[in-house]
């Protein structure tokens, strides 16, 4: 069974903290909140000339950063990929990200052909060139890891980071699939997220990660409903660093959930976001 980083915190009171299953209408909370902005870098070699959308530099991005930062909005760094940065936009990023005690999202270990360019320009793997820049701590978010080998997944572990993952989009493209149960057996932290995907279902996206588990295990059951609804949850909000965030209602009334005897089980394995309100 997968419990992953969730294991001592995957019970219904953690899952209800965060999704409200009642009728009663929401109610916004009345704590004062940040807007939150993720803010991409980009410098693909054969477009930065063409398109002004792309930095020039590293210290132009964090200068950027800086802008929104004195508007007071929470921000999170997010250099593309290692095939969209170079190393020595990386490190600095990194040290900025460190200094500044920021949340680092980035796309490695996407798709082979990635891998082959990463180890013929740095002669390491993606994750691997992370750590080596500095870009890999426990505030990092490595969107995909598809196709991470066991040391980059050691790496991970090491550094408390998490692993985003977009199952939808992930099948959309043909990357394959996340290796589920080693991921949960080193405690990575997992959340979900929609990438490209036009589609924006939660729901979808933990219900197909079940599913890649259950079809690489030939088992059932592989990965709890309370740790799913933590993966959606608690892990998706620590990977944006916040450490407070807005009930969700779910609506009992809706047609998928009619004589459902578990509200939670039946939100994962049955329902799409027109459940919730």
């Amino acid at each position: 069974m997968c419990t992953g980083s969730c294991e001592r915190q995957a019970t219904r009171r953690s899952a209800s903290s965060t999704i409200s299953a009642s009728r009663r209408r929401w109610q916004p909370s009345k704590r004062p909140k940040r807007p939150v902005s993720g803010s991409s870098c980009c410098w693909p070699r054969t477009l930065a000339a063409a398109c002004p959308a792309f930095q020039d530099s590293a210290a132009e991005y964090l200068r950027q950063i800086e802008a929104l930062r004195d508007r007071g909005i929470s921000v999170g760094l997010a250099p593309h990929s290692v095939r969209a940065c170079p190393a020595d936009w990386l490190e600095e990023i990194g040290r900025y990200a460190e200094a500044e005690k920021l949340p680092v999202h980035v796309h490695a270990d996407e798709q082979p052909r990635e891998i082959e360019e990463c180890l013929a320009e740095h002669g390491v793997r993606p994750i691997e060139l992370l750590e080596r820049t500095g870009c890999l701590g426990d505030r990092t978010t490595v969107v995909h890891a598809t196709h991470a080998d066991d040391f980059e997944l050691d790496l991970l572990a090491g550094a408390g980071a998490r692993i985003c993952v977009c199952p939808t989009t992930e099948a959309n493209l043909g990357d394959g699939f996340l290796p589920v149960e080693p991921v949960c057996r080193r405690g990575i932290g997992i959340c979900i997220g929609s990438d490209s995907n036009v589609r924006i279902d939660p729901l979808e996206e933990l219900r197909e990660l079940e599913g890649i588990a259950r079809r690489q295990t030939g088992r059932r059951n592989v990965i709890p409903t309370e740790t799913l609804l933590c993966f959606g949850a608690d892990e998706g909000a620590g990977a944006l660093g916040l450490e407070e965030w807005d009930d969700v209602e779910v609506d009992l009334s809706h047609p998928s959930l009619r004589a459902v005897e578990d509200t939670f089980e039946g939100l994962v394995s049955g329902c799409g976001a027109d459940v919730f309100r």
